[in-house]
């Protein structure tokens, strides 16, 4: 009884937040401590913006740390590589990341699941023309 209010009541909150108005929206950033004046927020960022590279490493990081809690729930599976078998799930390198996995069909799925629902939180879209996939049997 108490989680059901508990989900109706998050329910509200989100239709709340669906009706507000987004356009109005605005916010200043902190330099040296003071607030610059407040401007208008528009959505995306123009080529070559000094902080896309830094966005991108979040973004990258956020990945990076749900591989991770991925194996250690035991959904992700890396593979051994080496003379004393260091464990490898992934790379990444600027733009581009290695997925390490055995050639396991559930990992394989949970990885496919995982990269969709990545590209669709974090607006980044995966080409798979560029994709390959090796597999450790």
């Amino acid at each position: 009884m108490e989680l059901s209010s508990r989900i109706d009541a998050g329910h509200g909150l989100w239709r709340q937040m669906d009706d507000m108005d987004y356009g109005t929206a605005s916010m200043s950033i902190l330099v040296n401590g003071s607030p610059t004046s407040p401007f208008q927020l528009q959505r995306g960022l123009r080529q070559r913006d000094p902080l896309l590279p830094f966005l991108f490493l979040l973004v990258a990081e956020a990945f990076n740390r749900l591989v991770i809690n991925g194996k250690e729930i035991g959904e992700f599976e890396g593979i051994l590589v080496g003379r004393k078998l260091f464990p490898i799930t992934h790379l990444q390198f600027a733009d581009d990341t290695i997925l390490f996995t055995p050639a396991d069909k559930r990992i394989l799925d949970n990885y496919k699941k995982f990269l969709k629902c990545f590209a669709l939180l974090s607006g980044l879209k995966i080409n798979y023309h560029k994709a390959a996939l090796i597999a450790q049997i």
